[in-house]
């Protein structure tokens, strides 16, 4: 899907409306999707939510969110940050429900009840941001300033969601308008499309991860508005439609079967976390090629999956074989594997002998890093996923140049080596053979912890097996491993998830994609 300005998302609204569909039925819309989400993250458990609520739409949407919330016996509170005659239009229906439904309301209009504000906190109680939209065009000024600053002085202490961006940032370049008066949210749920400034690297300190909610806007509405010349990435929708669905008479022979190719002494934990991630993701079938001292410790940590005890050579690590590739529909090459000559003998022979899809990842880049270009040539779709430091030894640049420019930097892989790429990061950039470029926006600081990348390879590996569409399978990928990256920080707390939280909280996500 593509970036819309700030200006074009208005544009959609009013021409949705002009069409026939009441704005009550588009706020009612964004608002079920609102609560969805938090119900989503929450694994259906009531938590305690304070929605501070603005004068416009913004509000409204937070006012119709306290009453699905209310509607699921959440124990909701609803602060209003502004004058109640100041409240119009749509709304000024929904805060109508909200009191009509006997919703706990608080007027936030004096410098004292933002002084007394601790006494009013619920332990762990989520904070949403409902105070501006899109249609803020300077820094938040009055009580809506102070509602910022007292949301920006709970930062890290309670969990803050804001709705269609952060109050106080310029929708179309991703910076606050003051960065001393602007929200910085822990989860942004973004309504109808993603706005340009969010495929700045630098709005991911305010907007923290990205949910972008399917408003069910008409396509050709969309397409007349948005910003063409952008990356795209997933909405919510999108990544639904992609998803593989099972038929009725499904068995483990036609679900997928991929192989993973890795481990080694001290690093079987990456191979048997990409099997994990390949099994949850939804493949029927997984086979794990790894050296022979590795395997029965691989059999023991994943015994769903099926373990090749693989020669091995002098540093205990994969050396070159014979591979029959005939049983697979995807091949995924490097986590825990280490880059030695017997390995990267191994991997040439891979490259040249394989005509099925390949992923390489880890210590698989390195070794691809030192190839010549005859050695690297192969007739199979090939898939890199680099982090910075790897991207900077496939390209001999520096891994400064890499961040300095990663969405040109990934083009530049995607072209040189003819494969589909993708960077991992904050804001995790992808480009095609074709040279289409993506982003994800979804993820979190506490996805930084060792095996996430492991996790992904198996997730990859497990889509492409199971046939989704080559251009759309990475960004699928990334997708749903952020978006459990983002289930698992809510289950466990950033600091001290693992990547087997992410792991988990794969078939959750799927769950909700499917919406069974």
């Amino acid at each position: 899907m593509n970036f819309f300005e700030a200006t074009e998302m208005q544009a959609v609204d009013r021409e949705t409306i002009a069409s026939g569909l009441s704005g009550e039925v588009l706020m009612a819309r964004a608002s079920r999707k609102l609560a969805s989400e938090l119900l989503f993250f929450s694994d259906a458990q009531p938590r305690p939510v304070i929605i501070l609520c603005g004068p416009g739409n913004n509000g409204g949407d937070g006012f119709g969110m306290a009453c699905h919330l209310h509607h699921l016996n959440w124990p909701v509170e609803v602060w209003i940050c502004v004058p109640e005659e100041k409240i119009k239009g749509d709304a000024l229906l929904f805060y109508q429900r909200v009191k009509s439904e006997g919703i706990s309301c608080r007027i936030m209009l004096e410098e004292e009840n933002w002084k007394r504000v601790d006494a009013f906190l619920p332990p762990g109680a989520w904070l949403v941001d409902a105070l501006l939209g899109t249609g803020s065009k300077d820094a938040p000024r009055g009580n809506i300033a102070a509602a910022v600053q007292f949301l920006r002085k709970f930062q890290g202490r309670h969990l803050i969601w804001s709705v269609d961006l952060p109050s106080g940032l310029n929708a179309d370049t991703g910076t606050p308008f003051a960065e001393d008066c602007c929200v910085s949210a822990d989860h942004t749920l973004t309504l109808g499309a993603a706005k340009t400034g969010f495929a700045s690297d630098k709005s991911n300190f305010w907007t923290g991860s990205l949910s972008v909610l399917d408003l069910e806007f008409e396509a050709p509405l969309l397409a007349a508005h948005a910003k063409m010349d952008s990356p795209q990435y997933l909405s919510d929708r999108e990544a639904a439609d992609l998803f593989p669905v099972s038929v009725h008479n499904a068995h483990k022979g036609n679900r997928g079967h991929v192989l993973l190719i890795g481990g080694s002494l001290g690093m079987t934990g990456a191979i048997s976390l990409s099997a994990w991630a390949a099994l949850r993701g939804g493949c029927g079938l997984v086979t794990v090629l790894t050296p022979f001292s590795c395997a029965q410790i691989v059999d023991a940590a994943v015994p769903e999956a099926m373990v090749i005890h693989g020669k091995q050579g002098r540093s205990m690590t994969l050396s070159n074989q014979e591979i029959n590739f005939s049983s697979y529909q995807a091949i995924a090459m490097g986590p825990g594997m280490r880059a030695n000559y017997e390995s990267s003998e191994l991997l040439a022979r891979v490259l040249k002998e394989c005509k099925l899809p390949i992923i390489l990842d880890a210590d698989a880049l390195n070794a691809y890093a030192l190839f010549d270009p005859d050695h690297r040539e192969t007739q199979a779709p090939l898939w890199l996923t680099p982090h910075p430091g790897e991207m900077a030894r496939l390209l001999s640049y520096s891994t400064q140049k890499v961040l300095s420019d990663p969405a040109r930097t990934v083009l530049e892989s995607s072209k040189r080596f003819g494969a589909r790429t993708l960077l991992k990061g904050a804001r995790s950039r992808m480009a095609t053979v074709e040279g289409a470029g993506w982003i994800n926006l979804n993820g979190n600081p506490g996805m930084a912890t060792g095996g996430c990348g492991d996790v992904l390879t198996g997730l990859l590996g497990s889509l492409i097996a199971q046939g989704v569409a080559k251009d759309k399978v990475l960004p699928l990928a990334v997708y749903i491993h952020g978006r459990a990256g983002d289930l698992a920080a809510r289950r466990k707390g950033m600091t001290g998830m693992v990547a087997g939280d992410v792991v988990d909280a794969i078939p959750a996500v799927i769950k909700d994609l499917q919406g069974r």
